[in-house]
């Protein structure tokens, strides 16, 4: 079963078949835009569908850094002035924060040949509707465990607003979920599960990283801290408001499989994100990275401290195999 049904039990499921529609579309073809008034709620069945906004500021190259990835997908509809803020699967649902009542808050375009399973509003209402209160409901409990959102900066009423836009997301063990110089377009809230920050760093005194285009210059990937189940990042989509669109300070890759919550960029309320309440007390919780100089020094003694280790147990054991201490072996 699609995830997207699988907290519906039997009589919402046959309620549901009633009213779904099939619907198959051809690359490129534009769903719904930004700003329309919500219709329909759609599950991808096959292909895959991005969601793009406007760019009501079009930036120099000096001020912003774009993917190639959005540079080609952009020009291949002839959308210079639309970014891809998100790109969804199988599975994966468009619409449904709008049938609350909100207008469309992107464009929804198909990247692939793609069919969709369509529910109209009346449909929606029958089946999901309370099965999104309650998620919105636990959404809402989760995100009250964050001090930036407290009863203190947001109402209920204001965090139902950024609860419904929060995206259910999981990940595979060893799986990238932000990449280090990547545009910034999510911030994420860990439900469950354990992720590694990794930065890489650039070594110019050793040959022990990964060889860039300096034949003396090295890059060396230093795991900085983990993340677990009620933690947070991207949070420099906030916090850097220097720059049009900021860029991941690090990667962050799973240990395990994680779950969370994903909220938009363009769906945030960044006039109450930069609020100086909540900015501050976001600051506060958000992790401070260390430089890099202090991050490859650190790295450096790492690696010479387990190269030493090594040697000082070899030595060890072939000294007890000398002396037929079989009992003794290091392993």
């Amino acid at each position: 079963m699609m995830h997207a049904f699988a907290h519906l039990n039997r009589e919402q499921l046959k309620t549901l078949w009633k009213y779904l529609s099939y619907k198959r579309f051809r690359s490129g073809v534009r769903l719904f835009e930004q700003g329309d008034d919500p219709e329909n709620f759609y599950v991808i069945w096959s292909g895959q569908v991005s969601a793009r906004v406007e760019n009501t500021v079009l930036p120099t190259s000096s001020t912003r850094k774009t993917s190639d990835f959005v540079k080609r997908e952009s020009l291949k509809v002839g959308l210079t002035n639309e970014v891809i803020v998100n790109v969804m699967n199988v599975g994966e649902t468009l619409g449904e924060a709008s049938l609350q009542g909100v207008p469309r808050t992107a464009t929804c375009v198909t990247e692939k040949p793609t069919e969709l399973l369509v529910l109209d509003n009346a449909g929606f209402k029958k089946t999901f509707t309370v099965f999104f209160e309650k998620q919105e409901q636990d959404k809402i409990r989760f995100l009250r465990q964050f001090k930036f959102f407290s009863k203190e900066f947001w109402s209920d009423n204001e965090l139902l607003q950024a609860a419904r836009f929060c995206r259910e997301c999981s990940y595979r063990s060893g799986e990238e979920i932000v990449v280090q110089g990547n545009d910034a377009n999510h911030m994420f809230f860990i439900v469950s599960g354990l992720a590694n920050v990794e930065r890489e760093v650039v070594d110019e005194t050793s040959s022990g990283g990964r060889a860039v285009d300096d034949a003396s210059t090295c890059l060396c990937n230093v795991t900085i801290t983990k993340l677990a189940s009620g933690e947070h990042f991207g949070e420099v989509i906030v916090l850097d408001d220097t720059t049009f669109n900021p860029v991941y300070p690090s990667s962050v890759v799973c240990e395990t499989m994680v779950k969370c919550l994903k909220l938009e960029r363009n769906q945030m309320d960044l006039k109450k994100f930069r609020s100086e309440p909540v900015k501050a007390a976001l600051t506060e919780c958000s992790y401070k990275y260390p430089d890099d100089n202090f991050l490859l020094q650190t790295h450096l003694d790492l690696s010479r401290n387990r190269s030493e280790t090594k040697k000082v147990m070899k030595q060890l054991e072939k000294t007890l195999k000398k002396r037929g201490r079989k009992d003794l072996y290091v392993k």
